[in-house]
């Protein structure tokens, strides 16, 4: 479905809306592109949910609902949103569909950005996307995150860096693929943010401010799906790129991320990989942010393990102090304990449940050399199984991943 009229009027989508009601038509379908990753964010965003794949197509289906109550808000209907993110001109899909000219690359290359939006820096990249295992980075730059300053502040900033590296890399900014990665995720509800560690972003519409600010679409994703995406594909797992890759971060906190057969898989909800908010200590009284008890993150991220130190000894150390202290002090050899079988058992259990081709680990914590021999074990211990035979790898890529994976996320999406 497209308009060939660009900005429609609200009036003639109204039409629309009424039309399917009246003639009683109780959903609506769209096919589209796998490929045309800012379409299908789009329409995800406005309320649509993928009901079929192939690979190559998405079939994405929004209800179209009861007929309004007199004076209820027509534009804030899924059916009116998916209408109007479909109102795009032919010239637009057939810009975003070719690669820019500016850089005279050969036809199986094209040039993208990403943005690895972080609590503390906003790092962006101007890359060429090839048909090779390497993603070439043309321009990269990085500035801090104005997180002190609010909201508008790391919006605004995100729009002055994008338009920095694509006018230092000569490319159209309003035809260039886009990817941003970003702490946590975009509820498919409300479009908001959500549980993300940058407080000042929560319950806010980043992704629309965004795109509405830059007057195009732009592919935003969870930075761990594009840790996971970018180490699946070009990093610690790019032997498994056709499987399924878990990607798990240990830092600050505890999250994840899946990628299957090369694209994140970001689940019905958008929540797939989030194991660090799964209950591996449910009968502990410690309760997490999230309001449960038992979080992996709440026994395995950075922060948890020193805070569980400091109330043992009353000394407050890096993990990296507590891990050398071990066999000499018997609170890090407590604390370090309880680390790894929190560890093991959380990642045994998305073993058991996933299965997957490989797992890579990132984040600070990931660091820790232990995670890999005795942390392992730990996992071997808890898993339904007799044998475990699961690649559990170190990240390659360090701290580019996630920029790296917003620059793919630019072209693949995720779904």
């Amino acid at each position: 479905m497209i308009f060939r009229e660009k900005g429609l009027e609200k009036r003639f989508l109204h039409h629309l809306v009424h039309a399917a009601r009246n003639a009683d038509i109780r959903r609506f379908r769209a096919e589209v592109l796998a490929e045309n990753a800012p379409m299908v964010h789009l329409l995800r965003d406005a309320g649509a949910h993928v009901v079929k794949s192939d690979g190559a197509a998405l079939v994405l289906e929004v209800p179209v609902g009861p007929r309004a109550e007199p004076g209820t808000d027509e534009t804030q209907s899924p059916l009116f949103r998916v209408l109007r993110a479909l109102a795009v001109t032919v010239a637009d899909l057939v810009a975003r569909a070719a690669p820019p000219k500016d850089f005279g690359r050969p036809a199986t290359e094209q040039v993208v950005i990403g943005v690895d939006l972080g609590g503390t820096k906003i790092e962006a990249i101007v890359a060429r996307r090839t048909r090779t295992t390497d993603l070439p980075v043309l321009v990269r730059h990085r500035v801090s995150t104005p997180a002190h300053e609010g909201y508008e502040a790391i919006v605004q900033a995100t729009c002055n860096l994008l338009s920095h590296v694509a006018k230092e890399a000569q490319v159209d900014l309003k035809t260039i693929p886009i990817g941003v990665g970003m702490p946590g995720g975009v509820t498919r509800r409300t479009g908001v943010v959500k549980n993300s560690n940058t407080v000042c972003l929560n319950d806010r519409p980043f992704r629309t401010d965004l795109q509405d600010r830059l007057g195009r679409p732009v592919a935003v994703d969870n930075d761990a799906n594009c840790f996971t995406l970018a180490e699946a594909l070009l990093g610690a797992a790019s032997e498994h790129r056709d499987g399924v890759v878990f990607g798990v971060i240990l830092g600050t906190g505890v999250g994840g991320g899946i990628s299957f057969g090369g694209r994140v898989w970001s689940g019905a909800q958008g929540i797939a990989g989030e194991w660090g908010h799964t209950a591996v200590w449910p009968e502990r009284e410690t309760q997490c942010y999230c309001g449960r008890r038992g979080c992996v993150e709440l026994y395995a991220s950075g922060p948890a393990v020193e805070k569980l130190y400091t109330r043992l000894s009353g000394v407050h150390l890096k993990l990296s102090e507590i891990v050398l202290r071990r066999t000499s002090d018997p609170h890090a050899e407590a604390v370090i304990e309880d680390f790894l079988n929190t560890f093991g058992r959380g990642l045994a259990n998305v073993i058991d449940v996933l299965d997957p081709s490989a797992v890579v680990l990132g984040g600070g914590v990931s660091n820790v050399d232990l995670l890999y021999t005795e942390g392992i074990s730990r996992v071997a211990g808890y898993v339904f199984n007799d044998e475990l035979t699961t690649p559990i790898l170190r990240n390659a890529l360090g701290d580019s991943a996630g920029v790296y994976g917003a620059a793919l996320i630019a072209e693949n999406g995720s779904k």
